[in-house]
């Protein structure tokens, strides 16, 4: 990639989520959106115990999604959410 960061792997933390909202580069409505899916995700593999998620565990949250379940709550109290 000419001109872009290359993020390498890494465990999955709120930092790891901050700077990829920083290397989006996009408007805000499409940033908000990102943010949203984003946390819940990363809520998720915290419910689920996950560190690095892996393409199947992506899959997974997908079906999750998808199922009748109880909601995960954010923590509004909470930096950034968590």
């Amino acid at each position: 990639m000419t001109g872009a960061a290359i993020m390498t792997a890494q465990p999955f933390s709120p930092s790891l989520f901050d700077a990829f909202v920083d290397w989006l580069d996009r408007g805000a409505q499409t940033t908000k959106t990102y943010l949203t899916h984003l946390k819940q995700f990363f809520v998720w593999t915290r419910y689920k115990a996950i560190i690095q998620p892996i393409r199947e565990d992506i899959a997974a949250f997908r079906d999750w999604l998808l199922a009748e379940h109880e909601a995960i709550q954010l923590d509004e109290a909470a930096a950034n959410g968590w």
